[in-house]
């Protein structure tokens, strides 16, 4: 199981998203005085109080890592581990959706957002859900050219 290339994709995949959920997103400098505001996924942690719901960045994300961890174990079933790794990338894509409406419309409102290193690890999951996939799909394509000799 974890000989594999895209298991390996597939875990590495997993610690960016992990990462992801605990660390912070970036800060929130308000106009004039004021302290920062640090934004996590599961909210905010300063003295702005959350303009927007809180909870889905946390949950998309959140959802992503059972996901994950069946596409790595379902390794016999390679058709829906594609299926899995598609789902990933549609959550992750749905993430930054989420994320940037909240930070262009929600934010601007308060001050200034600074990102932080972090909003760049959602990508890089969908980086190893992509090589994954092609892994997967490779594995597909040998045996079937092998059940085809046969």
């Amino acid at each position: 199981m974890l000989q594999r290339r895209q298991s390996l994709y597939l875990l590495l995949a997993l610690v960016a998203t992990i990462l992801c959920l605990g660390l912070s997103l970036g800060t929130i400098e308000p106009r004039g005085m004021g302290v920062d505001t640090v934004v996590y996924n599961i909210g905010l942690h300063g003295p702005l109080k959350a303009v927007y719901p809180e909870w889905p960045l946390f949950a998309v994300l959140l959802l992503t890592c059972p996901l994950n961890i069946a596409a790595v174990f379902l390794f016999h079933r390679r058709k829906l581990q594609v299926k899995l790794c598609w789902t990933c990338i549609v959550l992750c894509v749905v993430w930054y959706a989420y994320f940037l409406h909240v930070v262009f419309h929600e934010f601007n409102a308060e001050g200034t957002f600074h990102f932080a290193w972090t909003v760049c690890l959602p990508l890089v999951a969908v980086i190893f859900y992509l090589l994954a996939r092609g892994g997967i799909r490779k594995d597909e394509k040998l045996l079937r050219a092998a059940d085809r000799i046969r």
